[in-house]
């Protein structure tokens, strides 16, 4: 099981805690422009330690409980041991804490600490050893405000976001949410901390939801107050295809709404790829181009970074991450190389040797996937066509749910093309799953116009 951009943001996350003497190497890299890739990140969950805690096989979670932590000596030409570190996690498999010593002094270096609960709030907090105990010194927290003015008494109607600053906790943004009677936000006004007050400085809106269980949003609008009026900032449409998906954001210029950008991602069961692309006089073109590789088990080992130049692809930075694993399935070891034009082979940056591995069963099923579906047309205006590309015969419980996660359509089929009619549909986003009887699952997004 892997998550989306799981290998580019791996690829990132890495960049960004590479060992000491790559300081050079990391300068350059963030010359690339990983502000989206970074907030992809963010809204997956994934923390800076992701590449050290790899699924393993089904939904069985490998952990280690240390490492010895190596980076390449290039004048000695050979891995210096600089620290080692140790994993603490909840009973679900989470980290929980990271502590870091010395290689040769055994002496207290850094710590990290992880607190998620997913009903209230997400901490993050890193820590310096002075003299003779931890000291904060910078941290990150979102904390869920609730609220008993909607229907539902202590709905979630916001996320408050504070850093953390000469060891007290300051406020930074507050994501209102403004509920409907489902107690789903129909719009999203962010608050900036300005003084001793919150100021309201813009707002989201017409949100179309293609699947709120998990946040997934498939449009929306924003604004941004200028003096005491609303005025037009950028509006976003995301298509999906299965795991495939299309971004398309839009600015206001001169009174009307006029292409930005664009990001196309794909998915397949080795392979993931994210093309970025600017609106120009000439229509989309293309300017960045991220590719990431998963192993059998799904762990990433490998992403490409490459930059559009008139008429073609130049790569520009290739990350190699080298696993092995022991005859449990555990990872025992990650050797990090890079390579970009001005090498000949790929040069070695950091290593990870493993050991005192904890397994956790994870709550995620293993679900088997109904493959060689086609939905169409999507968006409808009145019937669409199911076709399943199947030589067995087989039954299919077809259900759509609404966005609420009420079921409004419902039926079985043993034919594996299915025609349903949603004349009866609102206008809107819809969930469509479709089961057979041998317990195989497909879902999408269906989009009634």
């Amino acid at each position: 099981m892997k998550t989306k951009f799981t290998t580019i943001t791996t690829f990132v996350l890495i960049i960004l805690g590479i060992a000491a003497n790559a300081e050079q190497k990391k300068s350059e890299i963030r010359k690339l422009d990983f502000l989206k890739l970074k907030k992809a990140s963010m809204a997956n969950g994934i923390n800076s330690n992701q590449s050290k805690h790899l699924l393993v096989a089904g939904n069985q979670l490998s952990v280690p409980g240390n490492s010895e932590d190596y980076t390449w000596d290039e004048e000695l030409n050979d891995w210096q041991h600089v620290s080692n570190t140790t994993y603490s996690y909840n009973n679900s498999g989470k980290l929980t804490e990271e502590i870091v010593q010395d290689a040769e002094t055994n002496y207290y270096l850094t710590r990290d600490t992880y607190s998620d609960n997913p009903d209230y709030i997400s901490e993050e907090v890193s820590y310096i050893w002075l003299i003779d105990g931890w000291t904060p010194v910078a941290g990150e927290k979102s904390s869920k405000t609730l609220s008993g003015e909607s229907p539902f008494e202590g709905y979630n109607n916001g996320i408050l976001y504070q850093s953390l600053e000469n060891e007290i906790w300051v406020n930074k943004t507050w994501i209102k949410y403004i509920l409907n009677s489902y107690g789903i936000p129909t719009e999203l006004q962010e608050y900036r901390w300005e003084g001793n007050n919150w100021i309201l400085y813009s707002r989201t809106g017409l949100l179309t939801w293609a699947d709120w269980p998990n946040r997934e949003l498939a449009a929306y609008t924003k604004q941004n107050m200028q003096g005491n009026n609303w005025v037009n900032a950028e509006r976003v449409s995301k298509q999906f295809d299965g795991d495939n998906y299309t971004v398309t954001t839009e600015i206001w210029e001169n009174q009307q709404w006029v292409n930005s950008t664009r990001e196309t991602y794909s998915l397949t069961n080795t392979e993931e790829e994210l093309i970025m692309e600017n609106w120009t006089a000439q229509g989309w073109e293309n300017t960045e181009k991220y590719q990431g590789t998963f192993d059998d088990y799904g762990n990433p080992t490998g992403m490409k970074y490459s930059a559009w130049y008139d008429t073609g692809w130049e790569i520009e930075m290739v990350l190699f991450l080298d696993l092995t694993y022991t005859g449990s399935n555990d990872v025992a070891e990650m050797v990090i190389r890079s390579w970009d034009p001005s090498l000949v082979v790929p040069e070695n940056l950091s290593k990870y040797v493993f050991s005192d591995f904890l397994h956790f069963t994870t709550d995620v099923p293993e679900i088997s996937v109904l493959n060689n579906v086609k939905v169409f047309p999507n968006p409808v205006s009145s019937t669409f066509t199911i076709q399943i590309d199947e030589i067995a015969n087989a039954n299919y419980q077809v259900n759509i749910l609404n966005l609420a996660g009420q079921t409004v359509f419902s039926n079985s089929y043993s034919n594996p093309s299915i025609s349903v009619n949603t004349g009866d549909f609102t206008t809107g986003m819809y969930l469509l799953n479709i089961k057979t009887d041998d317990g195989r699952t497909y879902n999408s997004k269906l989009l009634k116009q």
